[in-house]
């Protein structure tokens, strides 16, 4: 499905190299411990929801949100309890987002 998606995406939707980069990309998912077959499910939802609303899939980070994010990891480390849980986070996107 992902691939059907960046396929489309990218403008270069074929389905015989899809199948196979489908079959491919399945083995590797299957492979992987369960914990992150759940994120990468996750982040199929979250392609698909962008696809699904126009919106582009960029993955560039500037320069200033990377600093931030660092600065966050950082906090982080220093105190691993503080802050919100992921199931929070995803919970709010949920809600935020429609997802």
């Amino acid at each position: 499905m992902i691939l059907i998606i960046l396929g489309m995406i990218k403008g270069n939707y074929d389905q015989k190299n899809l199948d196979m980069n489908s079959a491919s990309l399945i083995k590797k998912i299957e492979l992987l411990p369960t914990d992150l077959i759940v994120r990468v499910d996750d982040f199929v939802d979250f392609l698909i929801s962008k696809y699904e609303k126009g919106e582009d899939i960029d993955f560039d980070i500037s320069e200033a949100d990377k600093k931030e994010l660092e600065i966050r990891l950082k906090k982080h480390y220093k105190n691993p309890t503080e802050g919100i849980t992921i199931e929070d986070v995803k919970e709010e996107y949920r809600k935020r987002y429609g997802l």
